[in-house]
């Protein structure tokens, strides 16, 4: 990220919290490989 100007990284990483909140993310097809990697709503505070 370290070519993305502080305003573009800020709408990348509401872009992510985003689908994670809408549990479109993780992929399942990654969560096959790494379980662990689901996010609960505690991580996102």
């Amino acid at each position: 990220m370290g070519r993305f100007s502080d305003k573009q990284k800020k709408y990348v990483l509401k872009e992510i919290v985003e689908e994670i909140e809408k549990e479109k993310m993780p992929l399942d097809s990654y969560l096959l490989e790494h379980g662990g990697a689901r996010v609960n709503s505690e991580q996102l505070v």
